[in-house]
């Protein structure tokens, strides 16, 4: 379930509640130290992740209750402290954990995106993305420091700014952040802060299993693709399938099929298609409603691409029924 929900004009607090007497009181006891902050934020619910995103001027806060999410500072930058420990989210820099704990914050001038998740789903897709089914441990008992630019060729402060700006962008339609997989990408950024060493071996080079192995692997994700055209299949699916990471199947798709696995099932999806718009049975059916029952949701597009594949339109197919 996606939704969406505004705020505007309240005392920004680190646990990303808002409520404007208690706000306004804390604003009155606190006017010797920090001016009220105006804000302007939404929380976003993609699937198991729940993303608060908002800017507000300099502020003084107290956490009132427990809390375990991650930061990530767009723009300026916020410092939590919690007995002494002070940790510090800075553009460009670090972002930061912050585990079951109370904290006391202060921020400059600042933009950024909490983001509250579902650690068994964190750990499940960094056990894919290692293309193991050996547990993937994760420590989210300490607040800690994350970096933004852990590995010389992977940026993901860069990567975070491009997010921030497709939420901002479609926060009003949530679906369309769904059929972007942003729920997905969000877990393997976060794969990637919690767990920086496993850049090396993703971005490295390649390791290629033996050919009969892959063959074999292969074959599994091709039946389960087959089996499930009709359903959503998302590549942690298939990941889990097999055993083997994205990039392993990026690679053997390419070398089987010369096409990555996303573009195998949609050319599947539009076989399926062609022979449903000839079935005498569907006749009396709407062309994008067997589109939608295959897998589609966008009529232009799916028309396009299937134009691209048999040269003619979905509705040419049909009348001449071949």
């Amino acid at each position: 379930m996606l939704q969406t929900q505004h705020t505007e004009n309240f005392y920004v607090r680190p646990d990303g509640l808002s409520d404007s007497a208690k706000s306004k009181r804390h604003a009155v006891e606190s006017a010797s130290t920090h001016s009220p902050c105006t804000s302007k934020s939404f929380y976003c619910h993609l699937g198991s992740i729940t993303l608060s995103v908002g800017t507000n001027i300099p502020l003084d806060a107290h956490t009132k209750k427990t809390m375990s999410h991650i930061m990530l500072p767009i723009t300026g930058c916020v410092v939590y402290e919690n007995q002494g420990n002070k940790l510090e989210a800075r553009a460009g820099h670090t972002g930061i954990f912050l585990a079951n704990a109370k904290f006391l914050s202060k921020t400059n001038n600042y933009s950024g995106i909490n983001v509250h998740f579902d650690k068994f789903q964190l750990m499940k897709t960094a056990r894919m993305m290692m293309g193991t089914q050996e547990s993937a441990e994760i420590n989210f008992s300490n607040e800690r420091h994350l970096f933004l630019n852990p590995y010389p060729t992977f940026s993901f402060d860069i990567a975070l700014k491009h997010l921030h700006s497709v939420i901002i962008h479609n926060h009003a339609q949530p679906e369309i952040l769904r059929l972007l997989g942003m729920e997905e990408l969000f877990y393997r950024y976060m794969v990637f802060l919690f767990k920086p060493e496993l850049l090396p071996s993703i971005l490295g080079p390649l390791t290629v299993l033996p050919p009969q192995q892959c063959l074999s692997k292969l074959d599994e994700v091709c039946d389960f693709i087959l089996t499930n055209l009709r359903g959503v299949i998302t590549l942690p699916d298939l990941e889990a399938q097999c055993g083997l990471s994205v990039r392993t199947l990026q690679y053997q798709f390419k070398k089987r099929f010369n096409c990555t696995p996303v573009e195998w099932i949609r050319k599947e999806r539009l076989k399926l298609v062609y022979l449903e718009l000839l079935a005498p049975e569907n006749k009396s059916t709407t062309i994008f409603c067997i589109a939608l029952r295959c897998g589609f949701n966008h009529a232009g597009e799916f028309s396009k691409q299937f134009g691209l594949q048999y040269g003619a339109s979905p509705s040419e197919v049909r009348s001449r029924g071949y």
